[in-house]
């Protein structure tokens, strides 16, 4: 029997309930669908967006016909595509820049109360501005050894998705040899930082009131998809 088809769906199931494809949950147990959080590939150390990429295509049993990202994870998903020659599906895709991740975090480090790196910061200057409110942190959570491990915990996905923004940040603009196609629902990012070729897409653009992948319309998009690569 031949292998099932095999579609590779990045997404950031860490971040909220709305973030993810879980609407793609049937798929995804019977073979067919493989979802990932590229965030986890960052958790030991930082990966460069090519190396990440390589990564993914090797560990899947075959190519993936079909590569779907969300949001931030649309860089990794055309580097994706490009190396296996799949089908591309982007979904609000957003273009991540230094100064947005500057941004990000700046936003991050107030909330827990640490001062934000200077204007030429490094990814190591961010990591000891999390490292600096650990303890306060800690002792909001009564200063105990789960308060101190839940912290490391939550630092330990904050400097994985410092580090995989930063590797969408600097990489190259990616080339798919296949069919692009993006639906946006928020106003278009800039495509020319995520594709060599951005004025060859195909763009269906949906509007709702609903967060991007909470929506019937988009889901139902995804869906069909996910079924042409199928036929």
């Amino acid at each position: 029997m031949a292998d099932p088809v095999q579609v590779l769906a990045f997404e950031f199931y860490g971040v909220s309930e709305s973030a993810d494809f879980a609407f793609l949950d049937e798929l995804t147990a019977t073979g067919r669908v493989c979802r990932v959080d590229p965030v986890n590939d960052h958790l030991e150390a930082q990966l460069s967006l090519a190396a990440q990429a390589r990564a993914h295509v090797r560990a899947l049993p075959t190519s993936p016909g079909l590569v779907i990202a969300y949001c931030s994870c649309a860089a990794l998903g055309a580097h994706v595509a490009a190396l296996c020659e799949a089908r591309l599906l982007l979904v609000d895709p957003d273009a991540v820049t230094g100064q947005g991740v500057r941004r990000e975090f700046e936003l991050l480090c107030r909330r827990l109360g640490a001062e934000p790196p200077s204007t030429q910061e490094h990814q190591r200057e961010w990591e000891l501005a999390f490292a600096a409110s650990r303890e306060p942190l800690a002792k909001l959570h009564g200063g105990d050894r789960k308060a101190f491990e839940m912290v490391d915990d939550v630092f330990d996905r904050y400097r994985a998705w410092l580090r995989f923004m930063d590797a969408c940040a600097t990489a190259a603009p990616a080339a798919p040899k296949n069919a692009v196609t993006v639906i946006a629902r928020k106003p278009l990012t800039d495509l020319a930082a995520l594709l060599a070729q951005p004025d060859k897409i195909r763009l269906r653009r949906v509007e709702s009131e609903s967060a991007t992948l909470d929506a019937p319309e988009i889901q139902e998009l995804v869906l069909a998809e996910v079924r042409h690569c199928a036929d």
